[in-house]
């Protein structure tokens, strides 16, 4: 699993390189508009990573070549064209994100989830780590029991899926098992 997710890093790592080629003819010119791209887009997400709420667990499962169907991704493009429509970061994410489809192969969707997911950490977006966790009183609220029975804060936990936060502030609740 380890060779497929460094394989889907290098690629993501690849897709950026080529958005930023692609911006104009001049490659100077290129890379310096592909440099703005990736930067807008972290600066977009430093202070507007919630209106991503509930894609970074799908955009990871899509990164790790886990998930079945590339919604998060397409979800991603809506909700950008919906908050920046008109503007030069929509106008260049709609550029390259467009060709995206529910046929879009797997390789190519995990690509793209990988340089968003890199941008979102850049942005100060992180999720939970860890297999297992004792709640506090930050994580109390931050998971739903996977058989919806109550947590109360010193609940020993197994993560399901994480938790996302963004300079300590909750942005996607995450699952979780009781441990008994």
């Amino acid at each position: 699993m380890s060779d497929l997710i460094k394989k889907i890093s290098d690629g993501a790592k690849k897709l950026i390189d080529r958005i930023r080629g692609l911006f104009s003819g001049k490659k100077a010119t290129a890379a310096a508009d592909g440099e703005r791209f990736v930067n807008e887009w972290t600066n977009a997400l430093k202070d507007n990573g919630d209106v991503f709420s509930g894609l970074y667990s799908g955009l990871l499962k899509i990164s790790e070549g886990a998930a079945k169907k590339n919604t998060a991704l397409l979800e991603w493009e809506t909700r950008a064209r919906l908050k920046w429509e008109g503007t030069e970061l929509y106008d260049a994410t709609e550029k390259y994100m467009a060709p995206l489809s529910a046929d879009t192969p797997p390789e190519d969707s995990a690509k793209w989830a990988a340089a968003l997911l890199r941008c979102a950490e850049t942005a100060g977006i992180s999720r939970e780590s860890g297999k297992e966790l004792i709640l506090d009183d930050r994580s109390v609220t931050a998971y739903q029991e996977w058989d919806n029975e109550e947590l109360y804060t010193g609940d020993r936990i197994e993560i399901m899926l994480p938790a996302w936060y963004q300079n300590g502030k909750l942005l996607e609740q995450g699952r979780c098992r009781l441990i008994k």
